[in-house]
């Protein structure tokens, strides 16, 4: 892997993330609660006061959008390489 794929696949897992959390706030939306969203595929709505454990948890939605991201990269390089290779 490139640096310059590596990048754009963490660039593109912190956005799908973003967007995850997104849709969670549209699911889930209750005016009455504080908690702090954070995203799919790990949603929880989790108090404010355990800091640590969002970040543990924003962190593990992204390492998982990357690996799936990066996993489709790697699928479709390979059919593209596959399909020079027939012409």
């Amino acid at each position: 892997m490139t640096k310059k794929s590596f990048v754009v696949i963490l660039i593109l897992s912190v956005i799908i993330w973003i967007v995850s959390g997104i849709i969670q706030f549209m699911i889930s939306f209750n005016p009455y609660s504080s908690c702090a969203l954070t995203g799919f595929p790990m949603a929880s709505c989790l108090n404010s006061a355990s800091k640590l454990r969002i970040i543990c948890i924003y962190i593990f939605n992204i390492v998982f959008w990357f690996l799936v991201i990066w996993c489709i990269w790697k699928v479709l390089k390979k059919k593209k390489l596959l399909h020079k290779k027939k012409k």
